[in-house]
């Protein structure tokens, strides 16, 4: 029983000897540098299972044991020399984690240090920036008292300004009671007053007068009047002096380089006095042919008022005179169509009275322009102009008007005052005489009055222009009055120029 646990016992370790050998070959075989680095290992197992059960190897298993045993040291370079090992490094001392522990200390507190630093650095940040917002309170906190006195102060003014609305919205001005005002301040103020002076003579006249409706008094003052400071040093002091005639005037209209003609209208003496439904219907009707013939432009040559000298001694003169201007520019409803008003000498008396009526019109009306008094020239793009006139002064009984000796002597004296030539003024027309005649050769032109015409009352001036943008020719177009304006003919007009070399 014994023996055959033996011989079972050999037979499975040889087993394990062969195996292990052919595993050996089988790597030999394959791969025979794989194992160099594990041979010395692989190589004392080898030994150590072969010396221990040779024993138990038949002739022929034993043989190819030591066959591979010898393959195997030949393939792999198996050395019989056990394996170095490498030094292992020294034990630390306690000297050494003595000086570790001092360097890792000392790393800390320089860690510590540095974090110390830092916060002492943030501190000193933070009381600096403490500081500065206690100054930037402090003048915020003085900001804000200055801005409560500043607010106590408009509260007030505020109250004042609603206490003085209501007033006014109680006692508001009419159109009628400014017109009252201004003949009032007109004679007031032809000696030299103060603002507070001007106010106290207004109440006890009954105007209610407050500072803001003064201010509009004041500035309508101003448009029909020369309101001037007495003293440059005394600016508080203000009278109106008496208004000079703004003469021989030169206006500009520019036209488009590509215009090759250009239409206008001419009227002149309206004599208006008051507005009356004739005069209503002629003006309204002058507009709707102006509007029909796209034409931009309406001339009023003089005498637009008939203000004699006699009028001006009248009590109630600017009154009257202010509400017939607003009346007048109230008629000139299409307010595309621009009205150039030159004065005449009617219109003219009114400056003796310190009042401008047409500076009045053109203040107060966006359509209406002033070309001053008796003379003005009406030049286009820069080259071309004609003249309109209103002679002064009365002509004397027995003149002949339709002698053109009177003409060529007054055009002769325009000529000299405003250093021109009689070549330079392409035509001539003339308000004031209140006839239609027409002197082509001498090149004037004498309106009949719009209010006295029979006929004619008005005409329509088409100018043609060359490509250089001078004046070519001339058509002079009468327009007769039935119950609306309409052409009556043609007149063509060219200019002889002879200019002096």
């Amino acid at each position: 029983m014994l023996e055959n646990q033996v011989k079972q016992e050999a037979i499975f370790k040889k087993n394990i000897s062969l195996k292990l050998a052919e595993i050996i070959l089988y790597i030999g075989d394959v791969s025979p540098n794989i194992l160099e680095s594990t041979k010395d290992i692989i190589y004392e197992k080898s030994i150590q299972i072969y010396n221990r059960y040779q024993s138990f190897s038949s002739y022929e298993k034993e043989s190819k044991l030591d066959s591979a045993l010898h393959r195997l040291s030949k393939m792999v370079y198996i050395s019989l020399s056990p394996p170095k090992e490498e030094p292992k490094p020294a034990s630390p001392t306690i000297l050494d984690k003595e000086e570790k522990t001092d360097n890792k200390q000392q790393k800390i507190i320089k860690k510590l240090s540095t974090k110390v630093e830092n916060m002492n650095k943030n501190i000193e940040d933070l009381l600096e920036e403490k500081r500065k917002l206690k100054e930037e309170l402090k003048v915020l906190n003085n900001e804000k008292k200055a801005r409560e006195a500043n607010l106590t102060v408009q509260e007030k003014e505020i109250n004042k300004l609603k206490k003085e609305l209501e007033y006014y919205a109680k006692n508001d001005l009419s159109k009628d009671q400014i017109n009252k005002l201004i003949p009032f301040l007109i004679k007031f103020l032809k000696q030299p007053r103060t603002i507070m002076e001007i106010k106290i003579a207004l109440a006890k006249h009954n105007f209610p007068v407050t500072d803001l409706n003064f201010l509009p008094i004041f500035y309508e003052l101003q448009k029909c009047t020369n309101l001037k400071n007495t003293d440059l040093r005394n600016p508080n002091l203000y009278h109106v002096e008496k208004i000079k005639e703004q003469t021989n005037e030169v206006f500009h209209i520019d036209l488009p380089e590509s215009v090759t003609s250009f239409d206008c209208l001419f009227i002149t003496d309206e004599h208006i006095s008051k507005i009356d439904d004739n005069l209503k219907n002629y003006l309204q009707q002058l507009e709707e042919y102006a509007y029909a013939h796209e034409i931009s432009m309406i001339f009023h040559l003089g005498d637009t008022f008939d203000i004699t000298k006699e009028d001006i001694k009248s009590k109630y003169f600017v009154e009257h005179w202010l509400n017939v201007c607003q009346e007048y520019q109230d008629l000139f409803t299409r307010k595309e169509i621009m009205h150039y008003i030159l004065g005449g000498n009617h219109d003219s008396n009114a400056l003796n009275n310190f009042i401008d009526l047409l500076a009045f019109l053109e203040n107060n009306a966006s359509n209406i322009k002033s070309l001053g008094y008796i003379n003005a020239q009406i030049i286009f793009n820069q080259e071309n102009y004609i003249s309109v006139h209103h002679p002064h002064g009365y002509i004397l009984h027995g003149t002949n008007i339709t002698d053109s000796s009177y003409i060529k002597k007054y055009l002769k004296d325009y000529y000299e005052t405003m250093h021109i030539s009689k070549e330079d003024s392409y035509l001539n027309l003339f308000g004031h005489f209140h006839c239609n005649m027409l002197n082509l050769k001498e090149g004037y032109c004498m309106l009949p009055s719009f209010k006295y015409g029979v006929c004619i009352k008005a005409y329509h001036l088409k100018i043609f222009f060359k490509k250089d943008l001078t004046i070519d020719s001339i058509h002079l177009i009468p327009l007769v009055y039935t119950n609306r304006f309409y052409q009556d003919g043609i007149i063509p007009y060219q200019k002889r120029i002879i200019k002096n070399l």
